[in-house]
């Protein structure tokens, strides 16, 4: 028997003192040569044990396997439980390397569209220096301004999708401008993503120029996103975003 056996053994079969000594002494007065110091703990199964010999010890050692395979399948019940009710939440998106959010993208699933009725929160996450390469991380953005905190609308009843965007950072609103939103294959590889497109009628000619963007299904309720802003037709600088519903 492990020590943990024993000590499982005694939580649930020991005795105080007081009582294995008041016992004894009753015993003893009674010139007895057995004095059990539990009747339903001690004296039944040594009776037992004296009925089944040698068979006891093999039915004991089976009834503890028995107990701890049972134990051992509670505990990777709850374990499993627990990963199960584990969620997705923006803040777990911050800690992520660049190859780690490129290949969360790159296997997120293509949203619905009409997730963009409602009140969303959001955050940047990081952004890729054009030309070089380099991977810099947006969070002290975050800090000061966000999460960003507005609402997206979108206009189920036009052809193809197209809506407008109210968008606000912080306290400090950033303007209202028309999209388009539709399913296209990610122009940044993977499978299909749900496309901004601000190349529209009413837009700014600086805005349908230089700001793409486009988004997956993290799961649900999470939203990562991935644009880009391009400069004097060079290679666009390119960023991670993500929202979730506002509480």
């Amino acid at each position: 028997m492990t020590a943990e056996a024993a000590n499982r053994l005694w939580n649930a079969v020991g005795e105080d003192p007081e009582t294995v000594a008041r016992r004894a002494v009753r015993g003893l007065s009674r010139d007895r040569a057995v004095i059990p110091s539990s009747i339903p703990h001690v004296a039944v199964p040594w009776a037992v044990k004296r009925v089944l010999g040698g068979g006891f010890g093999t039915a004991v050692r089976f009834a503890w396997r028995q107990q701890d395979r049972l134990t051992r399948l509670r505990r990777t019940a709850q374990c499993d439980s627990a990963r199960e009710e584990e969620s997705v939440e923006l803040k777990d998106l911050l800690p992520l390397s660049g190859s780690e959010l490129d290949d969360l993208y790159r296997e997120a699933g293509t949203p619905d569209v009409d997730f963009m009725d409602g009140d969303f929160e959001g955050l940047l996450v990081e952004g890729q220096l054009p030309g070089i390469g380099v991977r810099i991380p947006l969070s002290w953005i975050n800090r000061r301004w966000l999460p960003w905190k507005g609402k997206a609308f979108r206009d189920p009843s036009a052809t193809g999708g197209s809506g407008y965007n109210r968008f606000v950072v912080g306290k400090r609103p950033a303007g209202t401008w028309r999209f388009r939103t539709r399913i296209a294959p990610s122009q940044f590889g993977g499978n299909d993503a749900c496309l901004v497109d601000y190349d529209i009628d009413g837009n700014a000619a600086l805005m349908r120029r230089t700001i793409f963007d486009e988004m997956k299904q993290v799961e649900d309720g999470v939203y990562l996103g991935k644009g880009g802003i391009r400069v004097a037709g060079r290679e666009p600088f390119t960023f991670y975003w993500a929202i979730t519903p506002a509480a």
